[in-house]
Parts: structure tokens; sequence; C-alpha cells
């Protein structure tokens, strides 16, 4: 994330296909949740997508940060491909 490098572990916490993907990434200095959840809406699928994260420490903050707000940048690339993968699925 932005600059900080670390080994980290993700576990699922929740996964049911068609309603709701959540998970965890853990690290010694950063900790973030990811969150999906598919609705129907209007004759298709609204996407609310969630991630919140926090770092352990400055050094590790200034080095997530050095690269703009990461969180934001992952959380609309994710929601690019689902929409990418909805529309050529519905083609």
């Amino acid at each position: 994330m932005g600059m900080l490098r670390e080994p980290v572990t993700v576990e699922s916490l929740e996964a049911r296909p068609a309603k709701r993907f959540r998970y965890r990434v853990t690290g010694a200095s950063i900790v973030t949740d990811w969150d999906w959840r598919l609705e129907a809406h209007a004759g298709g699928t609204r996407v609310i997508h969630a991630a919140a994260g926090g770092v352990g420490d400055r050094w590790a903050g200034l080095l997530a940060g050095l690269a703009g707000d990461p969180l934001a940048r992952a959380v609309e690339a994710h929601l690019r491909g689902l929409k990418t993968a909805a529309e050529a699925a519905s083609r």
C-alpha cells in the first residue's frame, strides 16, 4: 500500500455468492477490512463496496499514504472491474 511493503495475512470473513463477500488483510503495522454487498435494484444489481483500514505507527502511515489515498484507489479499481465483468456477462 503506497510505499509500505510488508508481509500480510488475508483472512476470509464471509463468502456468500450473490450476496456478500468480506475479508481482512493484517500485517505487522496495517489492518484493512474489505466488504462487498450485492443487492437487487431496479432490474440490475447494486454493488456496495466499503473498505476501512488503519496503520500501527506514524512511519507506516507515512509510507502507506505517500501515493495518495490507496484505499480509495483500490475501491475504485475493484468497482471498475466489477462493472466491466457485469457488462461483459450481459452481452
